[in-house]
């Protein structure tokens, strides 16, 4: 007869064997189908961890690791992370990509709990789709310049996109940032960055609507476990910390390296110190993925200000007179002209008006105003029918042909050949860092913009080399208005920090230090400005300096994808007139020539060639 002391000593006996038994097997297991060593090699594992070219990871959160931060190595991270998932089986739901790829290479792994908050997380939408967004440039922020890259989770099915979930890499910044301040801890690293998950809307609000920014949904073709497992190793990144670095190590660099995790061939390998997003966007479109193009479709997604402007150009010329008339007569809808439209032609005309009032509500232009016109509109707009098949087709956005993968490379190369009188310069050889002049096609960019940083040239003068230009940044931005009668907010402004030689004056005269001006750019035709300008630049003669304020006048035009001009007269307190003019043909998609003329005191002509690459 047994003791109850003895059927407790009994139980414990049989549950040590027990779970001994279980210990032993998994070990054995274990040791026989996979190897630590050569799991710690693989490319994923070291893509999951982040790893950098010297072995250390770029993120920077000791929560991330699993093993001991100060002793990290993709080996030891392993084995910990085995350990703990063995150990602690619910800690499987902080790193279920981890938890995915271990099982695929043969760790058996114990069956993890319920992870409530990855499934809530995860069942919020249908997520079986992945796509890449590229957010044109925004000249008002410096970190928005070159663009902006967002990555967003959607459903194969064609419901609204705004409801999908997007995720943003950025820098943590606080509020109220000097510009300044911002521009150099930037640069240099002095923020934390990460990513953060919002739906689309949001992000769309944020850049089509506020910013006028336009945007590209690049869809990926992948498949659905590659679009789970990417899922899962961002719920792992959400919480995680890295420096932020605007020229590199920025959202375009982070979000191609989540997307890395399942290709074979990287997206940012064999970059340049700097990477752009166009640049990654152009690799994205030529990539392949199983055989097959890696990515499956391009969707355009206009700003409210690229809404109105396609609306407007379709608009007849007795249409927009009518529209600019009921605009500024906004109580005037028994106006005969209006009364006798066709329906088509009354749909048309109010949501062509409907969307600009939205373009200058979103631009905080008089407010009470539109706001009121906007409810006369949709008490106009309820009188006609819903559906009007006609109207609606001919209010559809045109697709854009100006995908950021189409854009010119961001990086050039010249060389120029010039003829000047008593001049003892004869070549000049060029680096820029990025991105685009006034004269570059407007693919993807703010049109009628220049953005150029970093921008040297050095002159050869009798078997001497001399630095003939230098500038840390060039911006100029003209705004002219593009619906005449309706928007005339025709501002145009510049900023320019740097140095170049002056030869039309003489040999020793330079602009040297900080160019500025504000001014008037009128629309002459869709390719097409006139502008003017007053300046205020710091000059240099025979090295005596001079802060000049001056005047000019100009003409740009683009005639074409491929021919472009550009000419102007300006003159200052401290020099003559001076005149100048270039053309540009583009002979490649990474090429061009140009054919420049100036004159002052003296002429110069010259003749260059770029070669632009990433």
């Amino acid at each position: 007869m047994s003791t109850p002391n003895s059927t407790v000593l009994t139980f414990l006996m049989k549950t040590v064997l027990k779970y001994s038994a279980y210990s032993l097997l998994f070990y054995s297991t274990a040791t026989l189908s996979f190897d630590t060593n050569e799991l710690a090699q693989n490319t994923t594992w070291q893509k999951l961890l982040h790893l950098k070219k010297d072995g250390h990871s770029l993120i920077k959160s000791a929560s991330f690791f699993l093993s001991d931060h100060t002793q990290f190595s993709p080996a030891n991270e392993l084995n910990a992370t085995i350990a703990a998932f063995q150990r602690e089986p619910s800690s499987q739901c902080q790193f279920p990509a981890r938890a995915k790829w271990l099982r695929s290479q043969g760790v058996p792994l114990p069956k993890a709990p319920a992870c409530v908050a990855f499934d809530e997380w995860k069942n919020e939408g249908d997520w079986n789709s992945i796509s890449l967004v590229f957010a044109s440039g925004y000249m008002s922020n410096p970190a928005s310049l070159y663009g902006h890259m967002l990555l967003k989770i959607g459903s194969q099915s064609a419901r609204n996109i705004l409801l999908d979930r997007s995720v943003n890499y950025g820098a943590i910044v606080p509020e109220d940032e000097n510009g300044l301040v911002y521009i150099a801890r930037g640069l240099f690293g002095g923020y934390q960055a990460g990513f953060s998950d919002q739906r689309f809307f949001h992000h769309h609000h944020n850049y089509s609507a506020d910013e006028l920014r336009d945007l590209w949904e690049y869809k990926l073709n992948l498949t659905p476990d590659e679009v789970e497992f990417i899922t899962k190793h961002l719920w792992e990144l959400l919480n995680a910390q890295f420096d932020y670095y605007f020229a590199d190590e920025n959202c375009a660099f982070h979000i191609a390296q989540l997307i890395e995790l399942v290709l074979d061939k990287p997206l940012t390998a064999d970059l340049p110190p700097w990477v752009i997003p166009v640049t990654i966007f152009d690799r994205l479109n030529q990539a392949k993925h199983q055989d097959n193009s890696l990515v499956s479709a391009i969707h355009y997604i206009p700003s409210t200000s690229s809404e109105f402007y396609n609306l407007y150009e379709k608009l007849s010329p007795e249409l927009r007179s009518l529209a600019i008339h009921l605009y500024h007569h906004q109580k005037d809808f028994n106006n005969e002209k209006y009364q006798q439209l066709p329906t088509e032609q009354k749909v048309i005309l109010l949501e062509v008006l409907m969307s600009f009032v939205q373009l200058q509500l979103t631009l905080e232009r008089d407010e009470k105003r539109n706001s009121e016109f906007k409810r006369v509109l949709l008490k106009e707009r309820i009188k006609l029918p819903a559906g009007i098949s006609k109207a609606k087709s001919l209010l559809a956005i045109t697709p854009s042909d100006k995908a950021p993968h189409l854009a010119t490379k961001p990086s050039k190369v010249s060389l120029a050949i010039q003829s000047q009188p008593d001049s003892e310069y004869t070549a000049r050889f060029g680096f820029r860092l990025t991105y685009f002049d006034s004269l570059s096609p407007d693919t993807a960019r703010v049109k009628f913009s220049n953005l150029e940083m970093l921008d040297v040239e050095l002159a050869l003068a009798d078997n001497d080399i001399d630095i003939y230009k230098f500038d840390v940044l060039d911006l100029e931005s003209f705004n002219p208005s593009y619906a005449k009668g309706f928007d005339n907010q025709n501002w145009a402004w510049r900023l320019r920090l740097g140095y170049e030689k002056q030869q039309a004056y003489c040999n020793d005269c330079a602009f040297v230090g900080l160019n500025t001006a504000a001014g008037y750019a009128h629309l002459l035709n869709a390719s097409s400005i006139t502008f003017a300008l007053a300046t205020i630049e710091t000059f240099s003669i025979n090295n005596n300096y001079y802060l000049s304020p001056g005047i000019e006048i100009g003409l740009l035009s683009r005639l074409n994808n491929s021919f472009a001009f550009r000419t102007s007269i300006s003159k200052n307190t401290h020099h003559a007139a001076h005149v100048k003019l270039e053309l540009a043909n583009r002979l490649s998609p990474q090429s061009d020539v140009r054919i420049g003329w100036d004159y002052a005191e003296t002429s110069r002509l010259s003749l260059q060639f770029n070669y632009y690459w990433d």
